[in-house]
């Protein structure tokens, strides 16, 4: 009598670990299935985007030009140059229109310099302090920012730019400067598909104040990507 219940009492045991591996193997088939979807999603989001994008540069005059997008919103090579017969005026308008909430909440300045255009982050809307690698909370940024390079299909520099620390962070000032703008290019060349001849970069430490910005050491953190073709007029 105690054998019998003892080997039912084994059966028993088996089974339940038997249907906890069926109940473990369903859940982790669900949390795939579901992975699957959110990955399907985000891709028919980032098309609608560059959609969306290319349309607005298209309504300013700025295409077409540069890589174009094709109805189903990839990219696809343009032969007839988009620059120097773009208008500054227009170009400028296109850029408030795309990165306007950015500019509004002070993470993006758009300005001209030397006739070039330039778009200056702040470097905690990029990095972690201290840090040279691209904060996930910036991918979006600068998905937006690839966008415009790849419509154009212009060459653009990437600069970094610290404060003006004294002492032993002096060097290590020109170091993150220029690993912060190498960072930049990375991500736009592998997360945003643009071409690595279209990118070039320079770490300038403090030696190239924005008297704009006042003289706040954070202020002066920046990443600047410099259109480096002018616009004709």
């Amino acid at each position: 009598m105690a054998g019998k219940a003892a080997k039912r009492r084994a059966l028993d045991e088996e089974g339940g670990d038997n249907t906890f591996v069926v109940m473990f193997t369903a859940l982790m088939m669900i949390l795939l299935a579901f992975f699957i979807l959110l990955s399907t999603l985000a891709h028919i989001d980032q098309r609608r985007k560059r959609l969306a994008l290319g349309s607005l540069m298209g309504s300013f005059g700025i295409l077409p030009g540069g890589v174009g997008m094709d109805r189903e919103g990839e990219y696809s090579l343009n032969t007839n140059p988009i620059m120097p017969g773009v208008r500054r005026e227009a170009f400028m308008r296109a850029l408030g229109s795309l990165f306007s909430g950015e500019t509004a909440g002070g993470k993006v300045d758009i300005s001209m310099r030397r006739g070039r255009v330039v778009l200056s982050f702040r470097s905690d809307i990029l990095f972690p302090r201290g840090v040279a690698e691209v904060s996930p909370r910036a991918f979006a940024l600068l998905d937006e920012v690839a966008v415009v390079v790849l419509t154009l299909g212009e060459p653009v520099r990437i600069e970094g730019h610290s404060d003006a620390s004294g002492g032993p962070a002096a060097m290590s000032n020109w170091r993150l400067s220029l690993e912060r703008a190498v960072a930049v290019a990375r991500y736009l060349h592998q997360g945003g598909h643009v071409p690595q001849k279209l990118l070039s970069v320079a770490g300038y430490a403090a030696t190239r104040a924005d008297a704009a910005r006042g003289i706040e050491p954070e202020r002066q953190r920046r990443v600047e990507i410099v259109f480096t073709n002018q616009l004709g007029v």
